[in-house]
This record gives structure tokens, sequence and C-alpha cells, in this order.
């Protein structure tokens, strides 16, 4: 599958970050979407108001979902 997803986000109104990522891989699994194929990507225009929330999305994100390093090590 060559498809890509991108899935963006804006940090400021994610309220539950491991709901969003669940109903995220729920999805794509219900699709038989591989997760590799889809990249997270913060919105670039929101402005950030608390960096310890926007730390704390990250982390949660990152625990759940393969990094770019992860899907190059996968491909070879």
């Amino acid at each position: 599958m060559q498809e890509r997803l991108s899935i963006n986000f804006l940090p400021d109104v994610i309220y539950k970050p491991e709901v969003c990522i669940r109903i995220a891989l729920e999805a794509a699994g219900a699709h038989h979407f591989p997760i590799s194929r889809i990249p997270l990507e913060a919105t670039k225009d929101n402005v950030i108001s608390d960096g310890e929330r926007l730390a704390h999305i990250l982390r949660e994100l990152r625990s759940h979902w393969p990094s770019d390093r992860d899907q190059r090590l996968r491909r070879r």
C-alpha cells in the first residue's frame, strides 16, 4: 500500500490524548490501513499556551505510535 493519511491535530484542543489515539488506531484497524502509513502532525498555526500539556500529549502519542525510525527499521 502506497497511500498515506495524515492526521493533523491542534494540541490545545486534545483533552484526552489516549482517547484520540485509541480512536485513530481503531479506525485504521477497521479499514486495514497500516499505522506506519499515518504520520501525525501538529498544526503549525496553533499557539501553544501550555508547554507542559504539549509535552504530555507528545509523550502519549509517541508511546502508541510507531516512530519514523521504527518504520524505517521495519522496511529493511
